[in-house]
């Protein structure tokens, strides 16, 4: 009679530990998984898988007109950009698009049909700049847009600066533009998910590295104004609050400002939590034109009144007639 509570406690005892086994065995399975998803998706922003399975697909589409007839277009008739950063500028958009006629991609000295993926970005997806050029040439306020696209999944704001690893490239891009005729007009900053999604990252570093970005941009592209995105969005991820303060403090630099806060676009306009599905991706883009209009608008003024000095054009007083030949 005494022995069955024994055996009967006995069993209880082995059950329990069986299921603490379970369980060691399925937390240990979860944190391998998560691991090797966080590692997966680290590589695809690294090396983009897509351009390893149809590497033919990736080839842009060389432009209807060369980059020496572009460049003889006006200065205030055509606009050269330059999108520097991580994924959410390097083509990992939900959605592809063409910009359309007016609108060209610039890679090693060449020009391209503005087509998604852009050339200078590691992704295989969408774009915002696709988007925001054909929206600049639809306006009607240039003959011809350039998009240069230097971006990287994944890179941290060191990456980009004076010896991280995507630095030359950087100032070497603004180098080729400026010897095609095209010297950039603006640079499109937009970075700063990695370093959000860190605890431990420095705000205070992250404006040191990005001070040195813009002094280096400054020295390459004298004219261009660098505009500084606020990008810290992740919705899998809690946001270190100090790397948008740190964006927003940089944007006040000499030669630089404000751009549009695209954290203001969250879940609904991303396809995974980070990456701008197609709504996003047209959000965005309205965002940076948003941002860009007034200084465009001072831009041509300042233009139009060279233009004037020099003799291009005729001042009427408080009006002027622009001898301008149109560039289709």
């Amino acid at each position: 009679m005494s022995e069955a509570p024994s055996a009967s406690a006995a069993r209880s005892g082995r059950d329990l530990q069986s299921l603490r086994g379970f369980m060691r065995r399925l937390s240990t399975g979860m944190l391998i998984f998560s691991l090797g998803l966080g590692l997966g998706i680290y590589a695809q922003h690294r090396w983009p898988i897509g351009r390893w399975r149809d590497e033919r697909a990736s080839r842009p589409t060389v432009a209807g007109r060369t980059v020496a007839e572009i460049a003889q277009i006006p200065r205030e008739r055509r606009l050269v950009i330059l999108a520097v950063g991580q994924s959410n500028a390097a083509n990992f958009g939900e959605t592809k698009q063409t910009a359309g006629p007016g609108v060209y991609a610039f890679a090693d000295g060449s020009l391209y049909a503005a087509t998604d993926p852009l050339p200078g970005g590691n992704g295989y997806g969408g774009s915002i700049w696709t988007r925001l050029g054909a929206r600049l040439h639809t306006a009607g306020d240039f003959d011809a847009v350039v998009l240069a696209v230097v971006a990287r999944g994944s890179t941290r704001v060191t990456d980009w600066a004076p010896g991280g690893a995507d630095h030359e490239r950087l100032v070497a891009t603004q180098k080729q533009l400026t010897a095609a005729g095209l010297p950039v007009d603006c640079i499109l900053w937009q970075q700063g998910e990695t370093e959000a999604g860190w605890a431990d990252a420095s705000g205070v570093a992250y404006f040191a590295a990005l001070k040195e970005i813009i002094s280096a941009c400054r020295t390459a592209s004298p004219d261009a104004k660098f505009v500084v995105a606020q990008a810290t969005f992740g919705a899998a991820s809690p946001s270190n609050g100090q790397i948008s303060p740190a964006q927003t403090q940089a944007a006040a630099l000499q030669g630089a400002m404000a751009g549009p806060d695209l954290d203001r676009l969250g879940s609904g306009f991303r396809s995974d939590g980070v990456h701008f599905n197609d709504r996003g991706l047209a959000a965005a883009a309205d965002a940076w034109l948003a941002a860009l209009r007034p200084w465009l608008t001072q831009r041509s003024t300042t233009l139009d009144r060279k233009s004037v000095v020099e003799g291009k054009g005729v001042d009427l007083g408080c009006r002027r007639i622009h001898k301008k030949k149109k560039h289709p």
